[in-house]
């Protein structure tokens, strides 16, 4: 039977577990937000070039630019962006089975560009065809990346 001591210690575990847990929860918040005003902020750049595109696209007539003329697709590439940690429940899990289903439906010959160490990790176990990766991104996504992965 427990004592009063080992009661009040289980307690205390208790209780600063869920202080961690809070922690962790509002950290995550603040990181959410700040990704949610950064993608918010990027949309008027998104729809402008969307509108540029639309226009040089319509304005190139019957030039044939290698930009605007429809090629046979003779491989595939899946950009998969999973996350660095394991701390997002089936997150991870269904990105990587989603990939798995892509990739096998895709007929052609299909490769893998993979954002984040989980992605990265389940997919190097199984032997798929890794074509570009970057993991450890610390939260941070900039110019210089996105110029890499593409």
């Amino acid at each position: 039977m427990a004592t009063l001591r080992d009661i009040r210690r289980s307690s205390r575990s208790i209780q600063s577990t869920a202080q961690i847990t809070k922690t962790m929860e509002m950290v995550s918040a603040a990181k959410l937000r700040r990704a949610q005003t950064a993608v918010e902020s990027a949309r008027p750049y998104a729809t402008q070039l969307r509108e540029i595109l639309g226009n040089l696209a319509q304005a190139s007539g019957d030039v044939l630019h290698p930009a605007f003329t429809r090629r046979e697709v003779r491989s595939r590439i899946v950009v998969l962006v999973g996350s660095d940690r394991g701390l997002c429940g089936a997150f991870n899990a269904n990105l990587n089975r989603m990939a798995e289903e892509r990739l096998a439906a895709a007929g052609k010959p299909a490769s893998l560009i993979v954002i984040g160490k989980k992605a990265n990790d389940h997919f190097r176990r199984r032997a798929a065809r890794i074509v570009g990766q970057k993991t450890d991104l610390g939260g941070r996504a900039d110019w210089k990346f996105a110029e890499e992965m593409s």
